[in-house]
């Protein structure tokens, strides 16, 4: 059996740079007894901003390093400079992978994020589960190799604002903030 954990639209990346029509999609997040898992649907109809953060970096650094940073609730915290704890383990091996959950920041203005994808040294998800002033996060973090062997990271954060125009503000600081973090990234992997 399977409940319906939250839903989340995304946009296709060729079609936000002009490559595609494809709609828009709803990524269904389901808890299953075997841990969480999703679906897509068509999204039609949606009228709230959409807002999208893509930072690439590299990194002369292992892969392996960069993503156990990133997968690590506690130690992605330090890297963010916010506090960050990981509230829930997975079901898979690794306490931090699918259907973990952290806890960002502290007291009632506190975000939980869930990890809805977690491939190991190449892709971590996640989503907003709990009340935020945003609708539709989803968070994908890419790990990949260059042809010289560094580590590239592409970090793409999309969402919806729920006031019109607040997600320009929210859109600006979460960038920087996550710029600021990703700098901190070869002295603490």
């Amino acid at each position: 059996m399977a409940l319906l954990f939250g839903a989340f639209d995304v946009e296709p990346s060729h079609a936000r740079h002009g490559k595609g029509l494809e709609p828009r999609r709803t990524l269904l997040l389901f808890s299953t007894k075997e841990g969480y898992s999703c679906s897509q649907n068509n999204n039609q109809g949606n009228n709230m901003a959409t807002y999208i953060i893509e930072i690439n970096e590299t990194f002369n650094v292992p892969r392996s390093s960069v993503f156990a940073l990133f997968a690590d609730h506690n130690r992605f915290g330090k890297m963010l400079g916010a506090p960050v704890r990981r509230i829930r383990n997975s079901h898979q091996a690794d306490p931090n992978g699918t259907g973990s959950v952290r806890k960002l920041g502290i007291g009632p203005l506190a975000l939980k994020e869930t990890i809805v994808a977690f491939e190991q040294d190449t892709l971590i998800e996640y989503a907003i589960t709990s009340l935020s002033p945003v609708r539709n996060h989803l968070g994908r973090i890419h790990f990949g190799d260059t042809s010289d062997g560094q580590t590239r990271v592409r970090y793409t954060i999309t969402f919806d604002d729920i006031l019109p125009g607040s997600g320009k503000v929210l859109r600006i600081a979460l960038e920087q903030g996550l710029k600021r973090g990703m700098r901190r990234v070869p002295k603490l992997a």
